[in-house]
């Protein structure tokens, strides 16, 4: 009993928990707001979700409606593959009368139904390394390393301390991350808080990763996405290219 409790204390003391108030620093705060959105699309909370975000970011999911309802086929295939690939889902997955009078929320509710916002944790996917640049900052995902220390106590996948008896060897160890080229989020300041935003170098990204992949499959890009939206969705419309309607009031 004298071994434990001297254990749990030593655990404390190492990870600062013995009554030090750390001071909240930028990265934190960005960190915990990432987190906020993780919660929220595990609670499939549109609403929660969407406060999370710049009024940009999911702005850019009622332009893509608008644009699937209204482009002409020759327009939407010149669209940038960041926002044709949203247009094609929305055409693809929603029929022209409900997707006409949808709300953000009902579209955000079906960007989480279609897997592109998850929670990355599930996958071993967690915060890697938060940069701050002025009222700018970019999360770097990565994925977790497991990693055992040389004692009795075993820090796993998610942290968790398996054993309370070799405290002092644990106080070395910890769980790895390891950045994964591309999964970047954007965040920007407003009025002191950070909110998750769509940068435009997020855009430059995706753009050329979907056209690289087009390239080296050998078709045009549009091509290419209606193909994984096909793929993706089990299905495709044979009338995907062409505007399906108005925007409801």
């Amino acid at each position: 009993m004298i071994a434990l409790r001297w254990g749990i204390v030593l655990l404390l003391a190492v990870f600062g928990l013995a009554g030090c108030d750390a001071e909240v620093t930028p990265e934190d705060e960005v960190i915990a707001q990432y987190q906020r959105g993780q919660d929220a699309i595990a609670a499939r909370d549109p609403v929660a979700f969407r406060n999370t975000m710049t009024n940009e970011r999911w702005g850019r999911l009622v332009e893509a409606q608008r644009l699937a309802l209204e482009c002409s086929a020759s327009e939407t295939k010149k669209l940038a593959p960041n926002v044709l690939r949203m247009v094609l889902m929305f055409r693809n997955r929603i029929e022209p009368e409900k997707l006409a009078s949808m709300s953000v929320d009902d579209l955000i509710l079906t960007m989480m139904d279609a897997g592109v916002w998850e929670v990355y944790a599930e996958y071993g996917i967690v915060p890697h390394q938060v940069t701050i640049n002025g009222e700018t900052a970019e999360l770097q995902l990565g994925s977790e390393v497991e990693e055992r220390s040389s004692g009795r106590v075993r820090f796993g996948r998610r942290g968790l301390v398996r054993s309370a008896v070799s405290l002092a060897a644990a106080a070395s160890t910890s769980t790895k991350t390891e950045p994964i080229p591309g999964l970047v989020y954007g965040f920007r300041n407003i009025n002191g808080y950070w909110y998750a935003d769509f940068t435009d170098e997020q855009g430059r990204k995706m753009d050329e990763a979907a056209k690289a992949a087009a390239a080296e499959a050998g078709v045009p890009v549009h091509d290419f996405l209606a193909a994984y939206e096909e793929e993706e969705f089990g299905s495709m419309k044979k009338d995907i290219w062409k505007p399906v309607g108005k925007k409801k009031k």
